[in-house]
């Protein structure tokens, strides 16, 4: 409800400034002015949220640091397009004669196109927020939800607004690093960062909060796995079942599966170009062949004395694509590791219990 009002609402002031105030040319020009903020703002928020959050890091999460990557977002976005919209303002002075009906109807429908952009982009930020997981709305109605299954805002303005840059990202104007690759799907990533709902679980690290070992840190699953209960635990159709180490710091010592995600790029690929998919934990391993099976909004919580060397090295299953491969892992926000090549089962470590 919260974002169908602000999408609506937004929408509306935005045609009608346009339509009292506007001039076609100005509104066309408007359009631009917000795709390219949108851009600017994707672009370069982790960047700008990460250094604020080292200025202020003490290594352990913080109220704060959860609101610095929608702050900056946002900011970035309004910077960006009053200094484009009142150079457009300039230089667009002169206006263009269409004809009374095209005139105003053009001015209507610019308006509107840019308020449902601008509209994405602050429904986005307000649920990368620890707020309650209906506010702007509900994306996942369950603790365990099916990933793959989102329910979404109206006319997907959240995916519009994420999915402008992804696709920069990975076109013409792509980098070395795609934000397509990094973030497969942001807008589900953001939703299930804060599906436990439990305001002691945080939704953003200092950076470096997991890290894996630099050979064996994948492998694939042993065969006749089983879950705690005794139950047979096999691949879903088309996916292989991955065992990955991660180790998670002490300041990340309480977490959710949804909050740790398996960035899988195709086997083809280079490793951070192109388009990407995530997996998420099945569960985590408490013997050779046994895991124990979450809920992906189930709070975990490392014990102090399991804490070596401020490390914690815990085996998690992963169901992933056969045709794609392990590039990156993602911890709630701020923290992402690289995935070493995985490894035969041959060449695989013991497993470590947790």
């Amino acid at each position: 409800m919260i974002a169908t009002i602000i999408i609506l609402l937004t929408v509306g002031i935005c045609a009608a400034y346009q339509y009292l105030k506007g001039t076609l040319v100005r509104s066309l020009a408007m359009i631009f002015t917000v795709i390219i903020a949108n851009i600017v703002a994707f672009g370069f928020f982790e960047l700008l949220a990460g250094f604020l959050i080292r200025r202020g890091s003490t290594n352990r999460p913080s109220a704060m640091m959860s609101y610095w990557q929608p702050l900056t977002l946002v900011v970035l976005f309004i910077v960006t397009f009053a200094v484009l919209q009142t150079l457009a303002s300039m230089i667009a002075r002169k206006s263009v004669k269409a004809g009374p009906l095209a005139e105003k109807l053009g001015r209507v429908i610019c308006g509107a196109i840019s308020g449902f952009i601008f509209a994405g982009l602050l429904i986005t930020a307000m649920g990368m927020t620890p707020i309650k997981d209906n506010i702007p709305y509900q994306r996942f109605r369950s603790s365990n939800p099916d990933t793959e299954k989102p329910a979404k805002a109206v006319m997907n303005a959240d995916g519009l607004a994420a999915g402008l840059f992804s696709m920069v990202s990975k076109g013409s104007m792509s980098g070395q690093t795609s934000f397509a690759v990094v973030h497969p799907s942001f807008v589900d990533e953001i939703y299930l960062n804060r599906l436990t709902g439990d305001k002691n679980v945080s939704l953003v690290t200092p950076a470096g909060a997991v890290e894996l070992p630099p050979k064996a840190a994948a492998w694939p699953a042993p065969a006749g796995l089983k879950a705690a209960d005794g139950t047979d635990v096999s691949p879903k159709t088309g996916y292989d079942l991955l065992v990955v180490r991660i180790g998670i710091k002490k300041n990340g010592d309480t977490f959710s599966l949804s909050q740790l995600r398996l960035v899988c790029n195709q086997k083809e690929t280079e490793s951070l170009k192109g388009t990407a998919v995530d997996a998420y934990p099945i569960g985590y391993f408490i013997g050779a062949d046994r895991i124990a099976r979450k809920k992906l909004g189930e709070k975990i919580t490392v014990p102090k004395e399991d804490f070596k060397s401020n490390v914690k090295w815990i085996d998690f299953a992963f169901n992933v694509p056969y045709t794609h491969v392990p590039v990156l892992v993602a911890f709630k926000q701020n923290s992402i590791a690289p995935v070493p090549k995985p490894v035969s089962a041959e060449d695989a470590p013991p497993i470590e219990p947790f």
